[in-house]
């Protein structure tokens, strides 16, 4: 934590990574008080999964063709622009007719942060040493994984205080002081050469960390256990515990 840069990743993923929790449970709020339906509630998550699923495979190919601190700050900069719309749209014009905008607008902004976690994981290695990288990176999933099983617990509660409306104004502002926050990360880096990209075709580069997970063992358990943990973690909240919790 003495080096700055990293720092100030690890507070600004942090950041976003709470905001990610707390929208989806204003999310989820919202749409059970205007369909009171289960099943639109039961979305949610889906689409969420869905939105990061389709990111990932096409995140192969940006990183190998842009700086990975542009991307990082970007992606996460478009996100607050659609959060922003997302609050505004929720709290104006949501009603059942329309509950298809938000599926919308969950699924890109979920897209986009499949951009991010990459790119901010690829930068660990350029702005840490080699003999801290490994407390770097247990640092960096320890916060993470903090911040995903308490972040639906505290997202509940702030939703009975604050309402869908006031954990969005939240996680808008928690959107807005990541992207500050992101914007100071200093990084030595550079694009791929040319020469590189060339010799890799778009399907190559989108498939060939697939390949890797299936050839290694090891890989590919360490991914199931991610995959099935990222499904069960918004489960709870969207189809067990919210139809008890009345929001006034």
């Amino acid at each position: 934590m003495k080096n700055q840069s990293f720092s100030l990743l690890v507070t600004g993923q942090s950041l976003a990574n709470a905001g990610d929790v707390f929208y989806i449970v204003a999310v989820i709020t919202s749409v059970y008080n205007v369909t009171n339906s289960l099943f639109y509630v039961s979305l949610v998550p889906v689409i969420n999964m869905l939105g990061g699923f389709l990111g990932g495979l096409l995140s192969p190919l940006l990183i190998e063709r842009y700086r990975l601190k542009k991307i990082l700050f970007n992606s996460q900069l478009v996100k607050t622009c659609i959060l922003l719309v997302l609050t505004l749209y929720v709290a104006s014009f949501l009603s059942r007719d329309s509950i298809e905008a938000v599926y919308i607008i969950i699924f890109s902004i979920t897209f986009l942060d499949s951009f991010a976690n990459p790119a901010s994981s690829a930068l660990i290695p350029q702005i840490v040493s080699a003999e801290n990288l490994l407390k770097a990176n247990s640092l960096m999933s320890s916060v993470h994984q903090f911040i995903q099983m308490g972040g639906w617990a505290v997202g509940g509660i702030l939703a009975a205080f604050l309402h869908s409306n006031g954990l969005m104004k939240l996680t808008f502002s928690l959107y807005v002081l990541s992207t500050f926050v992101l914007a100071f990360v200093k990084v030595k880096e550079t694009k791929q050469s040319e020469e590189n990209s060339e010799n890799k075709s778009k399907m190559t580069s989108m498939f060939e960390g697939w390949r890797l997970i299936l050839e290694d063992k090891r890989l590919r358990t360490l991914h199931l256990t991610l995959f099935f943990g990222s499904i069960a973690s918004p489960v709870w909240v969207s189809s067990i515990l919210y139809p008890f919790i009345t929001i006034g």
